[in-house]
């Protein structure tokens, strides 16, 4: 009888464990319905708007005609239709309605704002053709516009610099399991370093062997706003069975290289690094031969491979020491970093300091080196309609990036030019698979199957 108290408690235990169990399958089951139900919200939302259906019109024509102004001006159309539709059927990352952050309002509230995508983009132009004169005034007009947000101009200004404690809050990541999302990120408790991946998204990728040391897997991810519907591409590669080229137009680095230039021996082709003006920003080397010297910059950081074989993605501290050690067989520069060391995020990336825009949204492309030595390539696309919008320009944050790219098991990554300019080709087999930009850019990285880690340096003789 001693025993009976003990035998009580446990039963009372057990009891209330399997209440918690029914309790945690009823929410997820709610969960799971709230996220369909909300989808088929959003798409019959955008398949009953006029604005929608007219901007996907133009953009067709506008890739058809190379029209630069006309293929913004649809873009920017269709950003703000998905916009008010994804906020007609908000939902949060655990498949419950949500309101947004303050802050999270004001940025779609601003972003409805005549003229100020326009303006968002010259500014980024500015910015990268260190034109700070222009991108003064730029900054000054899109202060103007967003004043309205905050009740007008006598509103306090938001502070240059916020942490990201403010910009941030509520954001969160979540990946798709079946019928389920589970968690695997959340801004408030986000580490400042990774030590390791994150099984919560590394168990659910089933990855598919397309050559020899390359391999493939795909993941839905869900965000906040416009990441709601995100499709996750990761591209695995073993440097040591891998060789890596970079290709452009003959005796030509200006912005002519697409996914239709990917050399028919190529296993793998995407856009490297960053350009301005048309031709690539920073550190280049092509065939041995350095053709630009690095670019500096706080969170500019490189993809080198040596004459060894050796591939790496360097921080800005290593990328100065790796010149002059020599031995590089080719190296393009890019930015921002992402992880850095041995899988820290950049302080900026809680900050927005170093001109980081925490806040903006857009298809994203990622090398990264994990702790294990492995290469991985990342590609973010918007996944409304089933996949049939997934060239528009929305997604994921930097910060977000960084958070994907650690989870995947990355110690260092470093982000490439995303948005229309992001694109990536994977040959599997005798099919192609794609995921185009719809900008041509100077420079693609090409990977070939086997090689034993070497380095082509160029791609099929392309690059004389």
């Amino acid at each position: 009888m001693r025993c009976a108290p003990r035998r009580t408690g446990l039963l009372l235990a057990a009891l209330a464990a399997g209440a918690a169990t029914r309790a945690a399958a009823q929410v997820t089951r709610e969960v799971g319905q709230a996220q369909r139900d909300a989808a088929a919200a959003e798409q019959a939302c955008l398949r009953g708007s006029p604005d929608f259906l007219l901007a996907q019109r133009e953009l067709a024509m506008a890739e058809r005609t190379v029209n630069g102004q006309r293929l913004a001006s649809a873009e920017q159309r269709l950003r703000m239709a998905v916009s008010r539709c994804e906020a007609e059927a908000r939902i949060g990352a655990d498949g419950a309605p949500v309101d947004g952050h303050p802050l999270e309002r004001r940025a779609a509230c601003v972003a409805r704002q005549p003229g100020y995508l326009t303006l968002q983009r010259m500014l980024e132009e500015a910015r990268g053709a260190g034109d700070e004169r222009r991108h003064g005034a730029l900054r000054e007009q899109l202060d103007a516009i967003a004043a309205r947000c905050d009740g007008g101009a006598a509103a306090p200004a938001a502070p240059a610099e916020p942490p990201l404690v403010e910009m941030t809050t509520g954001w969160t990541l979540s990946v798709r399991d079946g019928e389920r999302w589970t968690l695997f990120w959340r801004a408030d408790a986000a580490p400042a370093r990774y030590t390791a991946a994150d099984a919560a998204l590394t168990r659910r990728l089933a990855w598919r062997e397309v050559g020899d040391g390359i391999a493939w897997a795909e993941l839905a991810l869900s965000g906040r706003g416009e990441a709601v519907r995100t499709r996750l591409v990761v591209v695995r590669l073993d440097p040591a069975r891998v060789r890596f080229g970079l290709d452009f137009r003959p005796g030509d680095l200006t912005g002519t290289w697409t996914l239709d230039a990917m050399p028919a021996d190529a296993a793998l082709a995407l856009n490297a690094g960053q350009f301005t003006a048309d031709v690539p920003w920073g550190w280049l080397v092509l065939d041995g031969r350095e053709r630009k010297v690095p670019g500096s910059g706080p969170l500019a950081g490189a993809f080198v491979v040596g004459t060894d074989g050796r591939a790496e993605v360097l921080g800005p501290a290593a990328v100065k020491a790796r010149r002059k050690r020599g031995g590089v067989a080719l190296a393009f520069q890019s930015y921002p970093m992402l992880l850095t060391g041995d899988g820290e995020v950049p302080p900026a990336l809680f900050t927005g300091r170093g001109g980081l825009r925490l806040e903006h949204r857009d298809a994203r492309l990622a090398v990264g080196e994990t702790h294990d030595g492995q290469l991985l390539i990342a590609m973010t696309r918007f996944d409304g309609l089933g996949g049939a919008l997934d060239r528009l320009p929305l997604g994921l944050t930097v910060t977000e990036l960084s958070a994907v790219m650690g989870a995947l098991g990355c110690r260092t990554a470093l982000g490439l030019d995303g948005g229309i300019s992001a694109q990536l080709a994977l040959r599997e087999g005798t099919d192609v698979r794609q995921w185009p930009g719809t900008r041509a850019v100077p420079l693609g990285l090409v990977v070939r199957a086997g090689g034993a880690g070497e380095a082509d340096g160029r791609a099929g003789g392309r690059g004389e």
